[in-house]
């Protein structure tokens, strides 16, 4: 079966000047320029213009800039570095100057999904990528599904220039493994920018068991911190702080600033659920669902869909899927929404599992070819032995990496939805608060505990810009 070139950006697409070594353009002795009151960086022409900056500077803020600046243009200190602090302390801000100082160096933009990329680039007004795009090599580009097969000599880190920086915003979703593949990449720094109160992220169960759930790659790397709240983003950034500062969830809806908190106790884990789904229906546009339990999400997709007149097992055209497998070959992370294009006719068989191939198109627009089961098209992949495995992707010729387990994303986990922001987010805790294992005590990488459904519920508000309900059982 014939099929559409994929179609990947295979350009490293620094923000560069080509030329000189990096460490020849500013010496370590040359004084750092002013720091602005409050002003806008300048930006090259044909760059969105960032929006003004809502507040003066603090020492705090300015401290920052220095440190890090300081950093990345002196070869003799640490590889690594951090820019922390919680929502609304101005971490747009100064990455927003750092983008100032760092004009005319090579630079890799990058954010750790395409939402939140997209959101950095309108942000600070400079080019921006994926983390995936920036550190690993995309696939070759193929004509059908049978070139598409196996590609065993698929190279995974990518060759960067040896002074470039590597700038990674939302690194709290950063797993061990992707700190060790940065690790092995040829950026000479590499800066991780992002809240250290959100929850940690997906683990492998080795990488659990060696370093504990509440890994963060926070933790191991030095910066700055930023801990001085000077945004007023109105009332979903004053209910998320709320949750942060006070250990307990607003039990007040408040409207301010443009934007809307709204809190609802209602009776059974049935009910909370029906009053989620019919917030979504009556509000399409730009609205997820978020819930912590992958029973309760799937539960919700089902009946969402079945509002929808939608009734059959495999998805239409137009409707958005969760990848559920991290796939960095196609520039995918588990927890990302991609949007069905083509569910193919072309089935394929693997150690008994039956599959098909999937034309879906990512955030950035790209479509690509993705094989995923569909015996309920829950988003699992049944297990089989690793031997089994590798003999069946072999006899049907099938690149693994091209394996993904699919199921339906109208209603996400928190995990899933991390990164990311959306106009309005309904988050619907049916029974949860009163979970042991929900509201056990996680340690944040400053060393204090907190409740991870404290850390869950900060997270899961501060996804929407305008409107965050959070509805609850008694």
């Amino acid at each position: 079966m014939q099929m559409p070139r994929f179609d990947y950006n295979a350009d490293l697409d620094l923000d560069e000047d080509d030329g000189a070594s990096l460490f020849d353009r500013r010496p370590e002795n040359v004084p750092l320029p002013p720091l602005p009151e409050n002003s806008s960086p300048e930006l090259p022409e044909g760059y969105p213009v960032p929006p003004p900056v809502p507040f003066a500077w603090n020492e705090e803020q300015r401290a920052a800039v220095e440190r890090i600046v300081a950093w990345r243009f002196d070869s003799t200190m640490p590889r690594f570095m951090k820019l922390t602090g919680p929502a609304g302390t101005g971490k747009t801000l100064v990455t927003r100057e750092l983008r100032r100082y760092f004009t005319g160096t090579r630079t890799a933009w990058t954010a750790m999904t395409g939402r939140a990329s997209q959101r950095l680039r309108a942000a600070i007004g400079v080019k921006t990528k994926t983390y995936y795009s920036a550190v690993y090599h995309p696939p070759r580009e193929v004509d059908n599904v049978a070139e598409a097969k196996i590609d065993l000599a698929f190279e995974d880190i990518r060759y960067a220039s040896p002074d470039a920086l590597l700038v990674v915003d939302e690194s709290s979703m950063v797993s061990p493994k992707l700190k060790a593949d940065a690790d092995k990449s040829t950026y000479a720094k590499i800066l991780f920018i992002g809240d250290p109160i959100q929850i940690p992220p997906v683990l492998s169960k080795a990488e659990e068991n060696e370093l504990g759930e509440d890994y963060s790659v926070f933790t191991s790397v030095d910066g700055p911190h930023l801990s001085r709240v000077m945004r007023n983003g109105g009332a979903v950034l004053s209910a998320a702080n709320y949750v942060r500062e006070q250990r307990q969830i607003p039990a007040a809806s408040s409207e301010e600033g443009g934007s809307r908190y709204d809190y609802v106790e209602l009776g059974s884990p049935q009910v909370v659920m029906r009053a989620a789904v019919d917030a979504w229906l009556e509000d399409r546009e730009g609205h997820t669902l978020i819930t912590w339990k992958n029973d309760n999400r799937n539960v919700a997709n089902t009946v969402i869909r079945e509002r929808l007149g939608l009734r059959g097992m495999l998805p239409e055209p137009g409707e958005p899927l969760v990848v559920r497998k991290n796939a960095h070959k196609f520039r995918l992370m588990n927890g990302d929404v991609v949007i069905c294009e083509e569910v193919t006719n072309e089935e394929v068989t693997l150690a008994g599992i039956s599959m098909r191939w999937f034309r879906v198109r990512r955030e950035d627009g790209k479509s690509i070819y993705l094989l995923a089961p569909v015996g309920d098209f829950s988003g699992t992949l049944p297990y089989v032995g690793l031997e089994t495995w590798r003999r069946a992707l072999r006899e049907a010729e099938v690149d693994g990496n091209a394996v993904v387990p699919l199921t339906y994303g109208y209603c996400l986990t928190c995990h899933q939805a991390q990164g990311s922001q959306y106009r309005r987010v309904t988050t619907f805790l049916p029974g949860d608060m009163r979970s042991s294992n929900f509201n056990k005590m996680s340690r944040i990488s400053d060393g204090t505990l907190m409740k991870f459904s404290m850390r869950w519920v900060y997270t899961a508000l501060s996804r929407a810009v305008k409107r965050t309900s959070l509805i609850v059982s008694r």
